[in-house]
């Protein structure tokens, strides 16, 4: 949601996220020769491509903050957040929103769908393509689509039963 924030409404939004992240993190506008410099010295954290109105094509990267520490983090419940979903077979439910924002719901109902499905893991949260941004509130349905060598998982975001994304977890 922060990444969000910074750009404003975007379209075509794929967030790739390339490690573990245990410090206050940066974020900020690059380009293709900065990206590849990052990941080459092992600093990128994440890197989130979109298309906006006005600039066209372009791309925002996190870094960590090396020189201070995680002070205060947010709660998050995802007890709270996943209240009222319902699995049936490879797909998972949720009529009215629980608490927390888009991204939290559907990191926690994709979490519990592959808990569901693929047995319990350390799942880790690892890209998610959305059609456009901002995202309301809505009836949202995640379906599991994809399995890629039993350790890779890609399952189909809907959102009001319209298609808004897809989103991607590891086996920790």
């Amino acid at each position: 949601p922060a990444l969000f924030k910074l750009t404003g409404p975007v379209e075509q939004i794929s967030i790739q996220i390339h490690k573990v992240m245990s410090r206050p993190l940066f974020a900020y506008v690059a380009d293709k020769a900065e990206i590849g410099k990052l990941r080459l010295s092992g600093e990128l954290c994440v890197v989130m491509v979109y298309f906006h109105s006005t600039e066209g094509r372009a791309f925002m990267v996190v870094t960590e903050d090396h020189s201070s520490k995680i002070t205060k983090r947010n709660t998050y419940d995802e007890k709270l957040v996943i209240t009222g979903c319902q699995v049936i077979g490879q797909k998972i439910s949720q009529e009215i929103a629980g608490e927390g924002n888009f991204i939290e719901r559907v990191v926690a109902l994709n979490k519990m769908l592959l808990n569901h499905v693929a047995g319990n893991s350390p799942w880790l949260f690892t890209r998610i393509d959305l059609k456009y941004t901002p995202l309301e509130s809505c009836k949202l349905s995640i379906e599991l689509s994809q399995t890629m060598g039993g350790r890779f998982f890609k399952s189909v975001i809907m959102g009001d039963g319209k298609y808004i994304g897809s989103i991607f977890f590891s086996k920790g």
